[in-house]
């Protein structure tokens, strides 16, 4: 009987921390919404990335091809002082090519004059309730995708947060390394609110 009240006692605790770290990611109440303007700027993100010289990125839809308008001129300083970051880059480290891929998103975003947060280089020490932070001040999220992302906690919890408090996520996958069908797309299964906006192939 002590046997069983120890481990009792150590269920209750560990479903006590569960509980309070899903509430530190979900509790936060939804900002208010605006469609256009989410859709706005996804756009623009979607025509920087496209844009890139870096490789060429073809948007794609999960379900259909989309045709993304022309990219109108940036004036030379356009990055944002105001506290807020134009995208946050979530991505998983088992692999160096998601590394890289995350990499080059943030590069593409800030030469075309997006505020891009990306944790290895804004970040001395990653932890939850900065992440949290930098979430809040993210006008969307960018997820690199691989067949490993949502094994990594970090980009679980980014991700849900992100939808529970209403910041749109577009996904970017490498199209010459991952394919959609029968490798990635298991993800649209089992967390379709990170798909509910199209998303990137990209491709050199």
């Amino acid at each position: 009987r002590t046997l069983e009240f120890f481990w009792l006692k150590h269920f209750s605790f560990v479903l006590h921390e569960c509980v309070v770290q899903l509430d530190m990611w979900c509790s936060c109440a939804p900002r208010v919404k605006d469609d256009a303007k989410d859709d706005a700027k996804l756009t623009e993100i979607l025509v920087r990335l496209e844009a890139a010289g870096l490789a060429q990125a073809t948007a794609k839809s999960v379900l259909e091809q989309q045709t993304l308008p022309p990219a109108p001129p940036l004036p030379g300083d356009r990055l944002r002082k105001d506290g807020k970051y134009d995208i946050f880059v979530s991505h998983a480290k088992k692999l160096l090519e998601t590394e890289e891929r995350a990499v080059w998103v943030s590069d593409v975003a800030e030469a075309h004059g997006l505020l891009p947060f990306f944790d290895r280089s804004d970040l001395i020490e990653i932890t939850e309730p900065a992440l949290k932070a930098a979430l809040l001040k993210s006008e969307a999220v960018v997820t690199v995708l691989d067949p490993y992302t949502f094994y990594s906690q970090w980009v679980f919890k980014e991700n849900l947060f992100a939808a529970n408090i209403g910041i749109p996520i577009v996904v970017v996958y490498d199209g010459d390394r991952f394919r959609w069908e029968g490798q990635l797309d298991k993800w649209l299964r089992l967390y379709p609110f990170v798909f509910s906006r199209q998303g990137v192939l990209v491709s050199k």
